[in-house]
């Protein structure tokens, strides 16, 4: 299909602001579009019945369906296929019986559309990012499609992914030194598969406190001195341990690629002295980190403290971009230039029988109690903060902050 001159563009809406024109062009998209959709007459108007009859892509009819059912014109152009699908469509119900002033119409619209797009802002992806700050579900259609293709990409340049990675921090009062905190840290990937051959794979098991000190010490170990393989859900991976630096780094040894060469890969980690058993100075928040270094499809991070640890504040979520260095402190006012906003928040989950029930890890809670048993805890009386996201951006660092108690005077 050639395509059509360009419009000249109207004086008003030159003047207009971004956004008012965008929801000017928007409302026309819908109520042309379902003028066109009203002229079908008797013709069934469903994806799959109108896919044949046009020779059109159902997936886009369905779109399309979709969007002119929303309310809000804007998040209906965030869902709508690009001009030329538009164009497609609608030219395409004018050959089955819709009247030619209908067709006529909404293609002056979609021309309209097809400039602002152009002239305005260069590409479709750059209209969605604008027009996204006007509700909060069209940013959150907006980040999931962008993560999406970001994990779709990494994949393919890292060549492996996993389905689920899994940090877990059990924090409790230590033993010899009623000042200081340890914590038991489960780490790692469940369902890693390889996707080329031609590429290792590395990984090394970090903990840095956020806004606290050093630990004393940090014993790396594997999963198997708490016993949880068992409880894998897929076979332990074949690993080779490397000293780097004095850092444990595992590879990947084995090499197969499939659908069905798929493995599970914790790391058990033990830091006694994690942080100051009281809050110092008050306010200070604290928190341990979850970095995105592989091609996940969830992070699944808890943080389980015992009880009367922290000062009963809402936890805080803070989310960095890939910056020139990692172990943001969140309490330097500096480091919030590299802070990005996500929909997600932590979540305090309350006590109940269900609550370590999580898809993205079977047999979550056998394995939690096995690790509260080591560190001599009630793994029902301890507080749950928990953050879930779908595809978390590589290179991003998600942080997990409380404020513990002040100590008593």
């Amino acid at each position: 299909m050639p395509r059509p001159k360009r419009p000249t563009r109207p004086v008003a809406a030159a003047n207009a602001s971004p956004l008012a024109e965008a929801g000017e062009i928007a409302a026309g998209l819908v109520d042309s579009i379902g003028a066109v959709l009203k002229g079908a007459g008797k013709t069934p108007i469903g994806a799959s019945s109108l896919a044949p009859r046009l020779d059109f892509n159902r997936v886009l009819i369905s779109r399309i369906l979709n969007a002119v059912k929303c309310d809000d014109p804007l998040e209906a152009l965030q869902r709508l296929p690009g001009p030329e699908s538009l164009r497609g469509f609608v030219t395409g119900m004018g050959r089955i019986g819709v009247p030619a002033t209908r067709v006529k119409a909404a293609l002056r619209v979609i021309d309209r559309f097809d400039a602002l797009i152009s002239d305005r802002y260069g590409t479709r992806s750059a209209l969605n990012a604008a027009i996204c700050s006007h509700a909060p579900s069209m940013q959150r259609r907006l980040e999931l499609e962008s993560r999406q293709r970001v994990f779709a990409g990494m994949r393919e340049l890292r060549g492996f992914e996993a389905e689920t990675w899994l940090s877990t921090s059990v924090v409790f009062p230590h033993r010899e030194d009623p000042s200081k905190l340890n914590v038991l840290l489960l780490q790692g990937f469940i369902g890693l598969r390889q996707l080329r051959s031609d590429l290792p794979i590395y990984f090394d098991f970090m903990l840095v406190g956020r806004g606290g000190p050093e630990p004393e010490a940090v014993a790396d170990i594997p999963t198997a001195s708490v016993g949880l393989e068992d409880l894998y859900t897929n076979p332990p991976a074949d690993t080779e341990i490397l000293e780097v630096d004095g850092r444990k780094v595992y590879r990947l040894a084995q090499e197969q690629v499939g659908k069905d060469v798929v493995c599970d890969m914790l790391s058990f980690v033990r830091v006694p002295g994690f942080m100051p058993r009281y809050a110092n100075p008050q306010g200070r928040r604290m928190g341990p980190f979850a970095l995105i270094k592989a091609p996940v499809k969830t992070l699944h991070f808890d943080i389980l403290l015992a009880d009367g640890l922290v000062d009963g504040s809402d936890p805080e979520l803070f989310v960095f971009s890939p910056g020139p260095q990692t172990g943001v402190n969140v309490n330097d006012r500096v480091n919030s230039l590299d802070r990005v906003a996500v929909p997600e928040r932590v979540e305090v989950v309350p006590p109940g029988p269900g609550r370590f029930e999580v898809p993205a890890v079977p047999n979550y809670r056998r394995m939690l109690e096995r690790i509260a048993r080591a560190a001599g805890q009630d793994l029902d009386a301890m507080r749950v903060h928990r953050l879930s996201v779908a595809h978390p951006p590589f290179g991003f660092e998600f942080v997990s902050t409380f404020r513990l108690r002040a100590a008593a005077r």
